[in-house]
């Protein structure tokens, strides 16, 4: 065994060009309109009338509803892959693509629901099925060279009858699979709307000011931080974060 050799080169610094981006809110608080400004960017699009008020990008609509809507997804993503014009993927919403994924297992499995029990279907196996295939395509989006950003509906945090948190509020995603994909993901924003001055604000938060949330990053220039969008040019305000700092006037 050799130990580690001394580090030589720079920290990787500046905005990611690549990997997974998770963007999570609460429906209608404008996640798909922040994603969407993204440079070079694609919506793949699977919830219905979800791209309804995005006014720039390129977006691709998947209706969940066909029975093919799996096989659509797959067809799209080869597609877009392969687009070296493409840079960055958003998929609205992550919580619909588990969903293709659950009810295709369930239908090869014959059962209505994959967590409902069947006499002769390990419902245990079917979701170790749903995990194994989280996992696998996830690493592959990681490994694609380009940002994948995923949109997830937030999920509250669970707590017993003290008030206690018990289960810190995460992405609406089933079983182990929401789990690994957070954990998977360099940058975790929540994004929101709020209002002052009978105005309305929104703002993507790297903020984990307590166990309520999973909200935490690991690029050092989002840490612990909030950034105000603009109402015209969401991703510019993003971008700007990671701007280098001036050195202070003397």
């Amino acid at each position: 065994m050799e130990l580690a050799k001394t580090r030589t080169e720079a920290k990787v610094v500046g905005m990611p060009t690549s990997g997974l981006m998770l963007v999570v809110g609460h429906p209608k608080s404008g996640k798909t309109w922040f994603a969407s400004n993204a440079p070079d960017s694609i919506v793949i699009e699977l919830e219905e009338n979800g791209a309804d008020r995005v006014a720039w990008g390129r977006i691709q609509e998947i209706h969940c509803t066909d029975a093919n809507a799996l096989e659509q997804l797959d067809e799209v993503m080869n597609l877009v892959m392969g687009d070296d014009s493409i840079k960055t993927v958003v998929i609205d919403s992550v919580d619909q693509w588990a969903k293709l994924l659950q009810d295709d297992i369930a239908k090869k499995a014959g059962v209505e629901f994959i967590g409902k029990p069947k006499a002769g279907v390990d419902s245990r196996a079917l979701w170790g099925e749903f995990a194994q295939r989280v996992h696998t395509i996830t690493d592959a989006l990681k490994a694609s060279g380009k940002l994948i950003i995923l949109i997830a509906h937030c999920k509250p945090p669970e707590k017993d009858n003290d008030g206690r948190v018990t289960t810190p509020a995460g992405i609406n995603v089933s079983g182990k699979g929401g789990s690994y994909i957070a954990a998977q993901a360099e940058m975790i924003g929540f994004v929101g709307v709020r209002v002052l001055a009978n105005k309305a604000q929104h703002y993507i938060t790297f903020k984990s000011a307590s166990d309520l949330a999973i909200w935490r990053s690991r690029v050092d220039e989002l840490h612990e931080k909030e950034i105000v969008l603009d109402k015209t040019a969401p991703w510019k305000s993003f971008e700007a974060a990671f701007a280098p700092s001036k050195p202070a006037q003397k």
